[in-house]
């Protein structure tokens, strides 16, 4: 898995939506549950794939969504955790080279 809870996370491409919601950031809350669920806005998500992530969105609301629109549930393999600061970004590029 790329993400954990509270990670802060870029989207990535997705057909979904015309792809509105790539390049979105986004706060990973929790792993979503394998069948029908709450979100914390209180709107009834379906069920979603396996290894999938409900974020709230740290910007504008996500396309396509209902209510207020600041949460959605996306796979884990589309999204991409960023650096929590630059201690990491620095471990991260020793570990690339």
């Amino acid at each position: 898995m790329n993400c954990k809870p509270g990670d802060s996370a870029i989207t990535l491409y997705s057909d979904k939506f015309n792809g509105k919601n790539s390049g979105r950031l986004v706060e990973v809350l929790f792993l979503a549950p394998s069948g029908y669920f709450e979100l914390p806005n209180g709107v009834i998500n379906s069920p979603s794939k396996p290894n999938s992530w409900v974020c709230k969105s740290l910007g504008t609301p996500f396309a396509g969504a209902l209510e207020d629109g600041m949460y959605g549930v996306f796979p884990d393999r589309k999204l991409r955790p960023l650096p929590k600061d630059v201690e990491e970004i620095k471990e991260d590029r020793v570990a690339v080279v």
